[in-house]
């Protein structure tokens, strides 16, 4: 009763300091008022933070980021609950006369922040700013205050068209702070306000670790970007958090270590074998690759795949076909290695044949001709039909229609290994269904589980037995065999190997095959009735991150018991990852006693120490089922160490660190060291006392390039800053960059440059550069690390025109257009100083000129009341024109309505020709 009646006080003191401020819609305070008036309320904000369950070293890093220092970054253990320390920080500046920026927040936990956020501050909840509002409604929620969330796009444009009020700006705080590199957005972002705000605080924070040790000097690197000098580190085995975590007495864990099968432990061997093989014949191939850390257990992550990615894609335009096949295939034993573990028998030998019908059918890799390969084969086919056969010979296996035939024997249910971990969790629930009984209380058990199959399996399995499930999944391998005897007999998969064919009917067996090999796990589009869903796509078995009403309880929550018995069945995967935020929710309104972990994960190990620890009152059992040697054991067990290795080498790199001199920018000394624009060879009586001669003298205006609002999705804007050139952005109809009024620029990436090619939309952008600008240029970005080539490797450059080479349609380009310049740049820094260059006889551009140029007509382009993204949408559409746009935009408040219009409103917008053209596409019926 105490501390509620201390939080109700604390409420009300929040409240009343909120109602002195009047309007909500009232600009921000030019002075710090605010913030000092704050800092007298230290007791009652750390009282406010107890609504967030916060624990005591959570309490420690939000300290450390508010009161230790202005600026820092935080970098914490997976699962150490910065979800509920982020929300405490943020309720700090829930202030009209406050302005904070929330930048890099993920989407997936977007939504839940704003709701708790809401809650907790309803006179003035937070704001998340997207491409759905206007530049003059953007502008309105800057004035308002408080907390924002923006994304980075949105927020560089809007702070160099001056709708951010960067002198107003409290601070901002930037989430995944280990992505935040010198050419991302976030940036260029804390970049403009560093230059434009000494005063303001930067907070950053990640619990991502590892991202730190693949790299050379990332901690110094990322630290320089984020204009930070400070660093606090809270890994897991933190004196303040191993008090906390280790000592909980009313959590009692039990690990149930199951035994696996004979033939999944040959199975687990064969994956390592040939795993082992495979990385042995990737150094053959490439000897000068670094196999540090690639290795059989570092295999078994995500990450290992981008680690080969990262150090190959410097020449993989280079590699043969066998080295990208090779690369390609880690990633499939890899899922083999988890569905090995996860799923049935029938699914995993389902997963098998389907992949080797589809590697067959398109490609043979390498690790089906290896003779461990046999064994999986085998080992695999024993858990099925109870027997085990003897494949052929790996060197023999190349009639697909051979391996694509049934082996011998027949699968019968009671003949298919049933998976252990289904038999260990059976025997749990039945043990706490007893125990209810004898207890005669109300038991709610949690099963965690990795994703929504298996929890539709699980589901399936403690209702109506595993036979029922085996049952399915036969049914299912039944059905997917006859259809690939169908297709084998057709030759398809003949075709498929030998090449033969006219390119229609090639057409059409490449779609079949796409088909065949979209089928792995038992994925089967035909049959809606089946209750497995291999993709775990099942809206309505995935639990929802609120408390439910009870009559939908078991809708939301897989509710499969009585009264009396609650057994609720969760999956703590979406779209690929964990959130801890909806952990910690489904904690709080679950409330759960026992929890049994089938599939362990070391932030859901982690969220329910901490859910334990917020309710030391409670008494809490947790079970984890684990395979005994398995490779989701062997998975668990190297996140855990691989964190700690990680930690060690940020703690080392945080040793030996030496930051520059005011590296935070608060002394303004760093902004004088930037955007300092080389010296050119014109500029005359230059001293050589200063920079010896190599600093130009600045001048009243710096040259700037005018910057169409789409490219601030890449690095170059961001670049041109920082070398010392303004960019405006705005929205161009003609080109991507205005250099001045004879210089216009469209940028190509390479792969940009084939589609535009293969469309004709670079032509048609060629057209218009030419009519309104005397010198047009096409620049073709280039990837620094990795090499290009605009031919194949078995094209040559012949004598003649073919239409279906780029070479040829490049040259085509040049004849038709004459003016055109092309340049070629390897790096976004050469762009700069190439624009540079370009910039040297010529004239300022104008921003309302360039933006007129190709548009309706001449209007306040920088200060646009249409929303960005539906605009893109609109000039997209077939009929639609530059001429066009705006009169459509003006006349029609949203795309759906646009939609809906009759023919005779289309063409008085847009001309009988072309508003015919729009009302056939809008209504589907376009003969075009």
């Amino acid at each position: 009763l105490k501390q509620r009646w201390l939080v109700a006080v604390c409420l009300v003191s929040k409240f009343e300091f909120l109602s002195t401020v009047t309007s909500p819609n009232m600009d921000i305070a030019d002075d710090n008022t605010a913030v000092s008036e704050l800092k007298q309320h230290d007791e009652v904000k750390m009282t406010l933070t107890r609504e967030f369950s916060l624990l005591p070293f959570q309490h420690r890093m939000l300290e450390d980021l508010v009161e230790a220092s202005p600026d820092g970054m935080l970098v914490v253990g997976r699962g150490m609950g910065l979800d509920r320390m982020m929300l405490a920080l943020l309720s700090l500046y829930t202030d009209p006369r406050m302005l904070v920026l929330v930048i890099n927040t993920p989407d997936a936990d977007l939504g839940l922040l704003l709701e708790e956020l809401s809650g907790f501050s309803p006179l003035h909840p937070p704001v998340a700013i997207t491409t759905d509002q206007s530049g003059v409604e953007r502008k309105r929620l800057y004035r308002r205050g408080g907390v924002v969330f923006v994304t980075s796009r949105i927020l560089v444009v809007d702070m160099l068209t001056d709708k951010v009020p960067l002198d107003k700006v409290t601070g901002l705080i930037v989430s995944n702070a280990h992505t935040v590199t010198p050419a991302t957005s976030e940036a260029f972002i804390l970049r403009l306000f560093r230059h434009a705000n000494r005063t303001g605080f930067i907070k950053a924070v990640t619990d991502n670790a590892h991202a730190f040790i693949n790299g050379f000097a990332l901690v110094e690197k990322v630290l320089k970007s984020l204009w930070l000098a400070k660093m606090h580190l809270y890994p897991r085995f933190q004196s303040s958090v191993k008090k906390r975590l280790d000592q909980l007495p009313n959590l009692s864990v039990f690990e149930s270590k199951v035994r696996i099968t004979k033939p999944m432990e040959r199975i687990q061997q064969a994956l390592v074998s040939i795993l082992t093989s495979c990385l042995k014949h990737l150094k053959k191939l490439r000897p000068g690759l670094d196999m540090k850390h690639l290795n059989a257990e570092t295999g078994l992550f995500q990450s290992f795949y981008q680690n080969i990615r990262r150090q190959l894609d410097g020449v993989w335009y280079n590699l043969g076909i066998k080295t990208k096949q090779l690369v390609k295939d880690f990633r499939t034993l890899r899922e083999l290695a988890v569905y090995l573990d996860q799923y049935d028998a029938v699914s995993f030998y389902h997963t098998l044949q389907t992949l080797r019908t589809s590697q067959f059918a398109f490609n043979t890799s390498y690790w089906l001709m290896l003779d461990p390969t046999d064994n999986l084969f085998d080992y695999a086919h024993e858990r099925v039909y109870g027997e085990r056969i003897k494949v052929q010979p790996a060197a023999k296996r190349a009639n697909t229609e051979a391996a694509a035939k049934p082996g011998p024997g027949t699968a019968d249910v009671d003949k298919v290994e049933t998976s252990p971990k289904w038999e260990a969790l059976v025997e749990e629930v039945e043990k706490l269904r007893t125990l209810a009984g004898e207890t005669e209380g109300n038991i709610r058990t949690l099963v965690l589980v990795r994703d929504g199959r298996t929890l539709t399996q699980l589901k399936t399995v403690l209702s109506e037995g595993p036979k029922v499930v085996l049952k399915q999944q036969l049914e299912r391998y039944r059905r997917w065999k006859r259809t690939t005897r169908k297709m084998s007999r057709r030759g398809v998969i003949k075709a498929a190997n030998s090449g033969i064919g006219d390119s229609s009917g090639n057409m059409r067996d490449r779609q079949r095959r796409k088909q065949l090999a979209a089928q792995v796990v038992g994925d089967d589009a035909d049959d809606d009735d089946d209750i497995d869903d291999s993709q775990g796509h099942l809206q309505e078995v995935l639990a929802e991150h609120v408390l439910p009403p009870e009559q939908d309880f078991e809708k939301h929550y897989n509710e499969v018991a009585g009264s009396g018995f609650q057994l609720v069945l969760h999956s703590y995967t979406q779209d690929n990852r964990v959130s801890s935020v909806r952990l910690h929710r489904l904690f709080n309104d679950l409330q759960p006693t026992h929890i049994i972990t089938y599939d362990i994960h070391m932030i859901v190990i982690r969220q329910i120490e901490q859910y334990a620890a917020r309710y030391p009152d409670v008494g809490i059992e947790m079970t984890i089922l684990l395979l005994e040697s398995s490779f989701q054991e062997q998975q668990y067990l190297s996140s855990l160490r691989h964190e700690k290795e990680a930690f060690t080498h940020v703690i080392w790199a945080k040793s030996q660190m030496a930051a520059q001199v005011d590296q935070d920018g608060r002394l303004g000394i760093r902004q004088r060291g930037e955007r300092t624009l080389a010296q050119r060879p014109e500029d005359a009586n230059v001293s050589s006392r200063k920079a010896g001669g190599r600093a130009a003298p600045m001048s009243s205006q710096r040259p700037k390039v005018i910057v169409d609002m789409r490219e601030f999705r890449s690095s170059l804007p961001a670049i041109l800053y920082e070398f010392g050139l303004d960019v405006v952005p705005i929205t161009l109809t003609v080109g991507d960059y205005v250099l001045s009024p004879e210089y216009c620029v469209e940028r190509k990436s390479l792969s940009d440059l084939i589609g535009s090619l293969k469309t004709g939309r670079l032509y048609n952008q060629a057209v218009a550069m030419s009519q309104s600008y005397a010198k047009p240029v096409l620049l073709i970005e280039l990837e620094e690390t990795k090499p290009f080539s605009l031919a194949s490797y078995n094209e040559g450059l012949g004598g003649d025109i073919d239409f279906k080479s780029t070479l040829s349609k490049l040259v085509l380009l040049t004849l038709h257009f004459p003016k055109l310049r092309i340049f070629w740049c390897n790096t976004p820094r050469a762009t700069a100083e190439l624009f540079y260059e370009m910039k040297r006889s010529g004239a300022e551009p104008d921003a309302a000129t360039a933006g007129a140029i190709g548009a309706d007509a001449p209007g306040d382009l920088l200060e646009s009341k249409y929303a960005p993204e539906p605009e893109a949408v609109l000039r997209k559409i077939p009929g639609v024109t530059a001429t066009t746009a705006l009169r459509i935009m003006d006349a029609v408040p949203n795309l759906r309505a646009l939609a809906s219009l009759s023919l005779e409103q289309c063409q008085k917008l847009c001309g009988q020709l072309n508003g015919r053209v729009m009302y056939n596409f809008l209504q589907n019926s376009s003969d075009l």
